[in-house]
């Protein structure tokens, strides 16, 4: 069983729990795994206000606007809580379901904190994707990582594989090590997915702000873990992981720039790459499809078939 974290996740046009190419990228992947037969369950943040939505004014000003939805027609609540620590306090999560039904039926989970009797501050992380990059995000990385973790111990998963996608929810792998007392077997456990060069991609954090809210961890040595006085996450996911992987031949040695411990001169991380592909499922019109139902008949369940389009007359 693969549990596969990642921070924005594009399910449908109408979930606006995403912000481009990663979150597209992640729901593509869950649809592949379910037509596939792989077992997987996602782990996922709730954005009730969801990432942003951009209109111009006659002018050509871009104004950004709430992207809100009606996640209660779209998501079932399940009947679970967990806690997940923040600094001197622990603080309910509940839980949201979705279900991509295929060969395999791959449940998402969107972790939600706005849950009454929580800190008002807390509360606030399920408001909006990508909203800052300070303690906001921070607390979001923790509820992603260690309330992920938490989620699938309370629903009675047995999973062989933590997939992190970018390093937002590395903080997992401090749960794994509390649990397995081993860099190696937590290594056994993880891998890591870059899928990015720009700084978005690899969130810093003060490393007295990650002691302050990480305090239940203090068998962690964070100044051992530090950079210049910061947190990197993906050189913490990069560590606690038996594979790593950027996402195309190019990325890997950008990626490896970036990180000289995956470099072939420097390095003990073995970085490799797999190409990004996408679910052709999602991406054809109607149109299309009807042409390709046609003249090129079991195209859906084999893609290959695609490579003779041009064949189809005019």
């Amino acid at each position: 069983m693969i549990a596969y974290f990642v921070m924005e996740l594009g399910l449908e046009e109408d979930i606006p729990t995403y912000s481009g190419g990663l979150g597209v990228l992640a729901g593509d992947t869950l649809y592949s795994f379910a037509d596939l037969g792989i077992p997987a369950v996602c782990i996922t943040l709730l954005y009730k206000k969801g990432y942003t939505l951009q209109r111009l004014t006659p002018h050509g000003m871009q104004l950004d606007f709430d992207a809100l939805w009606d996640y209660k027609k779209k998501l079932t609540r399940l009947d679970v809580s967990i806690e997940v620590p923040f600094g001197d306090k622990k603080q309910k999560v509940a839980c949201w379901e979705y279900t991509i039904r295929s060969k395999e039926d791959i449940k998402v989970f969107f972790l939600d904190a706005d849950v009454e009797g929580n800190d008002p501050e807390i509360r606030r992380l399920n408001d909006k994707l990508y909203f800052d990059d300070g303690i906001y995000r921070l607390r979001q990385e923790i509820l992603l990582g260690i309330g992920g973790y938490r989620l699938l111990k309370a629903l009675g998963y047995n999973i062989h594989v933590y997939h992190m996608n970018e390093s937002h929810s590395a903080f997992l792998v401090v749960e794994l090590l509390r649990e397995l007392k081993s860099l190696e077997k937590v290594r056994e456990k993880c891998v890591f997915t870059t899928h990015t060069p720009v700084p978005a991609g690899h969130d810093r954090f003060p490393v007295d702000m990650v002691r302050q809210e990480l305090k239940e961890y203090d068998f962690m040595d964070w100044e051992a873990e530090a950079e210049d006085g910061h947190i990197n996450l993906s050189k913490l996911a990069l560590r606690y992981s038996g594979k790593t992987n950027a996402v195309s031949y190019k990325h890997l040695f950008v990626s490896m720039g970036i990180f000289p411990e995956c470099s072939v001169k420097e390095g003990w991380c073995d970085m490799e790459y797999v190409t990004n592909g996408v679910y052709h499922k999602r991406w054809v019109h109607d149109e299309i499809r009807e042409l390709f139902d046609l003249y090129l008949p079991g195209w859906d369940e084999n893609p290959v078939l695609l490579s003779k389009a041009h064949e189809i007359p005019s």
